[in-house]
Order: structure tokens, then sequence, then C-alpha cells
């Protein structure tokens, strides 16, 4: 039977913490909920696939000192310290969803090496490492994040609330609600954007797919390379901020809903 593991023990050791006797195993549940404990030894359980993580407001310890190397269905990380890094079995270990909610909001989530079909982030701040194969993350509240640079790429970023995001990898879609979503990195390609509100701001894109922007601003003020998005359409409550001099920004390709999108200099 699956068995459910508390951290009844005040030790930097997580086998120790869990009780001391038989290790937790694959199908188990760990509930970290209280002490300061910063964990720095058996966090390394590559092999083991939990049911649940769930790390909870009360408990306010880290893992900082190495990684959080496990697999997991769900991993509900809303714990009130400072700092969590966490992998999973060198990157072809999977953890299937990530809630992130800390009670702090000056909170850090490093994710390196793992498969993470579904990440919801909500607050705090959050490193998605090059080495993250990533499905489709949604950013709410008042979260701030960070795709790395890297060969791999991300299904879905989807932006909302007071949300602040940039993206240095390619993605497939992306949905702005409001917030802000920034693609700056010369390698990336740009997929497919609807812009519902906020800021969409384009630094350095090696290619971009349709662009449906209905309201918000569209801010190429930054833009380091010609860019032309020639499929898609736009609305007049859209602020497109175009490039002041020296690149271009062309997006004459998109249909018109109405009269033309407000327009200014950067």
């Amino acid at each position: 039977m699956p068995t459910t593991f508390r951290n009844t023990v005040d030790s930097t050791d997580l086998n120790v913490a869990l009780g001391g006797g038989t290790p937790p195993a694959t199908g188990d549940t760990i509930i970290l909920d209280r002490f300061e404990t910063n964990f720095s030894a058996n966090v390394s359980k590559p092999a083991v696939d939990l049911a649940l993580l769930h790390m909870t407001r009360t408990f306010r310890g880290n893992f900082k000192d190495a990684y959080l190397n496990i697999q997991a269905a769900l991993m509900k990380l809303e714990f009130g310290g400072d700092r969590l890094k966490i992998s999973s079995s060198s990157g072809s270990g999977t953890i299937d969803k990530i809630l992130w909610d800390p009670e702090k909001g000056s909170a850090w989530l490093e994710l390196m090496e793992m498969v993470a079909p579904e990440f919801r982030g909500s607050r705090g701040n959050v490193l998605v490492g090059d080495s993250v194969d990533a499905g489709n993350f949604y950013f709410s509240g008042d979260v701030r994040g960070t795709l790395v640079k890297s060969a791999l790429g991300v299904d879905l970023v989807d932006v909302r609330g007071n949300a602040r995001i940039r993206s240095e990898r390619s993605f497939t879609a992306a949905k702005v609600a409001s917030g802000e979503f920034v693609v700056d990195e010369v390698s990336a390609a740009a997929g497919d954007v609807t812009v519902e509100g906020g800021t969409y701001k384009l630094g350095s894109v090696a290619s971009h797919g349709f662009l449906k922007a209905y309201s918000g601003v569209i801010d190429a003020s930054g833009l380091n390379y010609n860019l032309t998005i020639s499929s898609g359409e736009i609305g007049p409550d859209v602020l497109v901020i175009e490039p002041a001099t020296g690149v271009t920004f062309t997006y004459s390709g998109l249909t018109r809903l109405g009269r033309e999108p407000n327009k200014r200099r950067g």
C-alpha cells in the first residue's frame, strides 16, 4: 500500500526527516509541513515516482544546497522558504504537474533536467533551465519567470495577471491575456501568438508564426533585427510601438479588424 511520509524530524537528511525507516518509494506521498530545514543529504531519488510531493506554507526550509532529484505525478510547492532546486533523473524523469505558489513573493524555483508537461505558477520567481523539456507553462498572478535559451522548446506559454515572463527559447504557441511576455533570443522561433491584453514585447526573434492581437500592446521598440509577421489579424484596440530607427517591423499582412491599430514610435 502507498505510504504518506511527513518530515517529523528536523534533519538535513531527507530520509531521517521522514522517519528514518524505509525511505519513500514509487507511488508514495511526501508532505513537508514544518521546520526550517535546508536539506542536503539523501535528496537524490531519481527512480522514485511519487504520487504527490506537497510543501506547505508552514515548511520554511529549502532545497538550495543540492537539487531534489525525484519524479512525481504532482508537486504542490506552496512552501514558506526562499529557494527550491528541483531536477528529475538527469532529464529523463517526468514531473507531470507542478503547482508553484510560494508564501513569499521573493522565493525562487529553479527547474533543471526534467520532463515537465504542465507547470502553473502564480507567485514568486521561476527559472526554467536549458535542460527542461517544457510542455504547457501557465503563468499568472505576480510570478516572474525566465525560460532559458535551449535546444528544447516549449509547447505553450500562457501569461496573465501581473506575470512578467521572458522566453529565450522557441515555443509553439503563446497567449498573452495580461501581464508581459518578452521574446528575446536571436535563434528563437516564436510560434503562433494571441494577444488579448497585456504587453507582447519583441527583442531578437529568428522567425514568427501568426499573430492575432485584439487588445493590449505589441512592443517592437526594442527589436534588434528586421521582422515580418505575415499572417494573423489585428484590431483597433491594439497599440503597436514601432522601432524608432535602424530596424523594420512589418505587419502589413495582418488582417485589419476595422480601423488601423494605434501606433507610435518607440
